[in-house]
């Protein structure tokens, strides 16, 4: 009863906080996080937890198997990325994946310098977590330039009456830029705990508007 308790517990837990009304992906993906990192101290001490290796090798692997299937979906990852709470760099410092897994392919993998970056521009630190960020917001920001070309009449944000397309497009690849480097606007420290607030801040922002916009999008289809 005690193996049970202490393995099941954070996965309780999890789900007691995730009933929390402003609760969004970038929780669920910390909390995995978190319990993968829990589980990991626990298996490591089977002496004093009397859990033996053949147990904690089979909760590991229902754990792998659930992280897969939970996880196909980007948004997840894309939130944590785009939450003003949390910090990219949270992921070099916890255990993501437990021995005998694929090498870290979801994460640690996704977290390194551009091989060849483009001459004369800084390199993006951690390229490959940022486009695979990009890809997801460009799909989005896609299915609203898709949606207001298809419906004329409907209301659509001030930023779309005043830019054409490929404009759009543009300041958006600049602004996930400047946000991706922590450069103003995105400075702007968090109040309270809403991170879709502190988006919708910057709704108005020139130098932000678009990529706030494809942001708030894809947390409000999150929540």
């Amino acid at each position: 009863m005690l193996q049970y308790i202490l393995v099941g517990n954070p996965f309780v837990r999890s789900l007691w906080t995730f009933e929390a009304a402003n609760a969004n992906g970038a929780d669920i993906f910390i909390f995995w996080l978190a319990i993968a990192a829990y589980l990991n101290d626990l298996f490591s001490k089977p002496e004093t937890t009397g859990i033996p290796v053949s147990l904690s090798n089979k909760i590991t692997l229902i754990f792998n198997k659930r992280y897969d299937e939970f996880f196909k979906h980007e948004f997840y990852f894309v939130t944590f990325c785009l939450d003003p709470r949390t910090s990219l760099l949270l992921l070099l410092n916890v255990p993501l994946c437990y021995p005998g897994y694929p090498k870290n392919r979801y994460l640690k993998s996704s977290f390194s310098l551009p091989k060849n970056p483009v001459e004369g521009q800084r390199p993006i630190a951690y390229f490959n977590a940022y486009t695979r960020v990009k890809a997801f917001l460009k799909d989005i920001l896609k299915s609203i330039i898709t949606h207001i070309q298809k419906y004329p009449n409907e209301p659509v944000p001030e930023l779309f009456e005043d830019m054409d397309a490929q404009e759009v497009v543009q300041e958006f690849r600049r602004q996930l830029d400047t946000y991706w480097r922590e450069e103003h606007p995105f400075q702007k420290p968090l109040t309270g705990n809403d991170p879709l607030a502190w988006w919708k801040g910057f709704s108005m922002h020139s130098d932000a508007r678009v990529l706030a916009v494809s942001t708030g999008y894809s947390i409000c289809f999150v929540d």
